[in-house]
């Protein structure tokens, strides 16, 4: 099950699902969102943050659930018009809501269908363990498992990975989020001991919670462990003297993660005990807890985690055997890293863009690759494929073919597709190649379909969605919920459904995995068919490169702005429908700046293309190095680059083999930089080496031409500042273009 978790007050929300565990009994709820609303939202606006904030293929999702602080919670069931606005933006999916009943955390039906067996302490477990993970789970937060890192922790086992929840809490809103979990299981309590002075904040918060509720009535007292190696006698004593005259029914002992166990068995659990505190009464809760065998099964935790992150005895550490392997300290009193950070670097090669350049290289020089393209209706891609002119190429027609023969015979019934012109060229050559008579036109809302398709599809035993590209899969999500949400409602069964697209083009090999099991197969039994596939990354306007320069242009000085080269660059830039040559501006020099700069000579890795075709080529290959690579037997290898920074481990591309050596053309140099973020490139501590390799580019006449890609690089973040400098000195016309632009960022 696809499991989103929607953050009201983060607007970057990560829109990718984390894969749960299904709903006990229900096979059918695919995908879940999950929405905790903040007690500091006004709860008549729900529906509207619902609508303005969620990707459509989240609205669409099977199940809706809303989570309710108490003071929400009264409001929302004495206005009833608040959950009808909500289920109006789901689509009338069934919407729960989870929310407190005499200090217990229940889960009710709101609208929309009743799902057997979901309001249920299973489901409730299975939400809280999500909703916790994508609070305590983030980067600086979770320190990754890598190859060759791993950490000795506080207590001194070695962990592959290393969690610290609490510093995953940065807001009050956030921490209301922790206590709606915590506090219907620590009710009554009011002296609470944590394991770590991080979560002094916490057990703060969970116990204000608790009192606003009048689930207790006694001052909030809180103490923290000092250090792993303090004593139960000076810990009882420091106990004592915080909380005062005992109620041994007071108590509770919070921890962040519950994995080895032994600070709880040997120092918290002995220090209360010696003070007052006894089982029963006594209450244990982690946040977060390994998924090994805990010696002590009795500690409730908010959210379980895999294995990656149970300690590993020293003298038995596999980690430690690995060649070169780094092992970093986490000491208990700041819970930071004795080392600040690791620079991985690693080079693009040939293993990473084989596939992509033989895809470009069989349709370059036709159109069918474009960067900085915006639609019409406002979608912006920085990296475009059209279909439209690779549907015209025997090869794609003989491939797609032969993808269609392991279909023949299936009995599809109709073909569903959107209306623009590659999708509607594509779904012919289906309907030819299976012999399907009936084609519908519609949206993946099903909003504009025709009474005669609709009938056909309720009569349709099989059905196949047939469109152009998917890059998040967010339509094929549409239309699968649409089609089968019509038919149920009109008291039909689930039909199979079928999906053929032309060009895959998702992000990660995971990514596409992950669209493909929408459309569920037994074994062998491929739903999902694609003819060509693609990595590139999804960059939107925010992230396009080119959008990025356009930006830098907009806000120059007006006697910036007449400079003959930022007028014909802002001109270039402004056109809507992309751009397949230009991609890089012909920069003023003595030599009149020659057309063939920007040209690749025969030989390279990437193909023998250029312009958009270059510059997808090598986008393409970069972005396989930022998701898993699977292997032919199944299994996954790690990623070489990752979409977002985590610390500590930085992973970058070696910047003498991009920037000096293997990659010496301007053009692939320029292409690299438009196709990477700037932690691909910059790191703490690499800082030295990058400036080393790009003063030889610059003091390079040849390289001459690349100054302007060197000052977006700059203003990107992707290169020291400190390359400006030498800039001027080859370009001194251009000196204050240069200044305006490095000092307006």
């Amino acid at each position: 099950m696809q499991f989103y978790v929607v953050d009201p007050l983060f607007p970057e929300w990560p829109s990718a699902p984390v894969e749960a565990k299904p709903f006990a009994n229900v096979q059918r709820i695919l995908s879940t969102m999950w929405v905790p609303f903040p007690r500091s939202m006004d709860p008549s606006q729900m529906d509207a943050f619902i609508a303005e904030s969620c990707p459509s293929f989240v609205l669409r999702s099977d199940l809706a659930i809303i989570g309710l602080h108490p003071s929400s919670a009264r409001v929302v069931l004495q206005t009833p018009d608040i959950l009808d606005d909500i289920a109006q933006r789901v689509e009338h999916a069934p919407l729960y809501i989870v929310y407190h009943i005499d200090g217990r955390t229940e889960i009710k039906h709101a609208r929309g269908p009743q799902i057997p067996d979901l309001e249920s302490r299973s489901a409730l477990d299975k939400i809280r363990d999500r909703d916790i993970a994508a609070v305590v789970r983030r980067p600086g937060t979770e320190l990754p498992k890598h190859p060759k890192i791993h950490y000795r922790g506080p207590n001194g086992d070695h962990y592959r990975a290393f969690l610290r929840p609490a510093l995953g809490v940065r807001s009050m809103e956030e921490l209301d989020r922790i206590s709606f979990w915590l506090a219907p299981l620590l009710s009554n309590k009011n002296n609470f001991l944590v394991d770590h002075w991080s979560m002094i904040s916490i057990a703060y918060h969970v116990g204000q919670y608790s009192a606003r509720e009048r689930w207790t009535s006694a001052p909030i007292c809180v103490q923290s462990v000092r250090s792993y190696d303090e004593g139960v006698d000076a810990l009882s004593r420091r106990i004592e003297g915080t909380f005062g005259r005992v109620d041994s029914a007071t108590g509770a002992i919070l921890i962040s993660v519950n994995s080895s166990g032994r600070l709880l068995r040997d120092c918290l659990l002995p220090a209360m005990r010696e003070v007052g505190f006894r089982n029963p009464d006594l209450v244990t809760v982690a946040v977060a807890a390994t998924s090994s065998n805990s010696p002590l099964p009795d500690v409730e935790a908010l959210t379980i985690l895999d294995s990656d992150f149970a300690p590993q005895d020293p003298a038995k550490c596999e980690a430690c055997k690995v060649p070169d392997a780094i092992l970093i300290p986490i000491p208990y009193d700041t819970y930071l890293l004795s080392l600040s950070a690791h620079i991985q670097s690693t080079a693009i090669g040939i293993r990473h863009v084989k596939d992509s350049s033989e895809m470009v290289r069989e349709y370059h020089g036709i159109g069918a690759f474009k960067t900085h393209v915006t639609h019409t209706d406002g979608r912006h891609h920085a990296y475009f494929v059209d279909l439209l002119p690779i549907l015209q190429q025997a090869t794609f027609r003989k491939r797609a073919a032969e993808k269609l023969r392991a279909w023949q015979g299936q009995g599809i019934d109709l073909i569903i597709r959107p209306s623009h012109a590659a999708a509607r060229d594509l779904a012919a050559i289906v309907a030819q190649e299976l012999e399907i008579r009936k084609v519908v036109e519609c949206d993946e809302k099903l909003h504009s379909i025709r009474p005669d398709d609709a009938r056909d599809i309720l009569r349709a035993h099989r059905i196949c969605i047939v469109d152009d590209v998917i890059i998040s899969g967010s339509r094929l999500l549409g239309y699968r919920n649409s089609v089968n949400r019509y038919r149920r409602r009109r008291n039909h069964n689930d039909c199979e459904l079928y999906c053929f697209i032309g060009v895959a083009r998702t992000a990660s090999w995971k990514a596409l995995v992950g669209i493909s099991d929408m459309f569920l197969h037994d074994g062998d039994d491929q739903r999902l068919q694609y003819v060509e596939c693609l990595f590139l990354p999804n960059w939107n306007a925010q992230d396009c490169r080119w959008c990025a320069e356009q930006r830098l242009l907009d806000k120059l000085p007006t006697a910036i702005q007449n400079f003959p080269f930022v007028r014909d660059r802002l001109d270039i830039l402004r056109q809507r429908n992309g751009l397949t040559q230009d991609l890089f501006p012909k920069w003023p020099s003595d030599d009149g700046h020659s057309d063939e700069y920007w040209k690749l000579t025969s030989g390279s890795i990437f193909g023998d293309v250029q312009g958009a075709d270059l510059a997808v080529s090598v986008a393409s290959g970069i972005q396989g190095m930022r998701g898993k690579r699977r292997q032919r037997d199944g299994t996954w290898l790690p990623s070489e680059l990752d979409d977002v920074f985590r610390s500590p481990i930085a992973k970058v591309l070696d910047p003498e083999v991009f920037a000096a050596m293997r990659y010496y053309e301007p053009v692939l140099k320029a292409s690299i930089l438009r196709a990477t973020r700037s932690h691909d490139i910059m790191a703490p501590g690499n800082e030295a080496e990058l400036l080393a390799q790009f003063q030889m580019v610059v003091k390079d006449e040849d390289y001459w031409g690349l100054s302007w890609e060197l000052v977006i690089a700059m203003a990107m973040d992707q290169l020291p500042r400190s390359v400006r400098y030498m800039i001027p000195r080859c370009m001194p016309d251009l000196g204050p273009l240069v200044a305006a632009v490095l000092d307006s960022t």
